[in-house]
């Protein structure tokens, strides 16, 4: 059985299925990752709060910044309408799937993903994650039906990104 390994310990990944088939990201009224932030920065900006919220995000607490990008994309109409123009145009753009062999496995992995590009959850996944246009990143998180022989990825729900916190040393994950 093939298994994935994770490139940071070199050993395989021991993944729990109820971590795989059950939200983790989801955000509730009575949780630390309330649905609505709670707070506005577009209602009262000046140039100081910009800049801090800019500040901040630049020292990795992005929370003011993803909020003032959400707050500018819903109440300007300009920039939401040529946001949403790109957004669309790009996720209209057609998929291309190529074989990364010409070997038998390489040519069914590719039809294999080729399947899964023309599932109905795939078109608002790439819009949702178009949403980092607008706000740098953008996370989608998948969500699997399992079986004893086979993984199916069955949807892939949008991740409020002001939820993300970057690792400051690396500054990427």
């Amino acid at each position: 059985m093939n298994k994935i390994i994770d490139p940071r310990t070199g050993e395989p990944f021991a993944p729990e299925k109820t971590l795989l088939t059950t939200r983790q990201t989801e955000a509730s009224v009575y949780s630390v990752r309330t649905p609505t932030p709670g707070y506005s920065i577009a209602s009262n900006i000046t140039p100081e709060r910009c800049a801090r919220a800019l500040r901040e995000a630049e020292s990795f607490y992005i929370e003011p910044f993803m909020v003032l990008a959400e707050e500018i994309e819903e109440r300007d109409t300009h920039y939401s309408s040529v946001l949403r123009t790109r957004k669309l145009k790009a996720a209209n753009l057609p998929m291309t799937v190529t074989p990364g062999g010409e070997d038998e496995k390489s040519l069914m992995l590719a039809e294999e993903v080729r399947k899964l590009m023309n599932r109905p959850f795939i078109k608002m996944m790439k819009m949702d994650l178009l949403d980092g246009l607008g706000k740098g990143f953008a996370v989608c998180e998948l969500m699997y039906r399992t079986s004893k022989s086979h993984w199916d990825i069955v949807s892939a729900p949008w991740v409020d990104p002001r939820f993300f916190e970057f690792d400051q040393e690396t500054r990427q994950e």
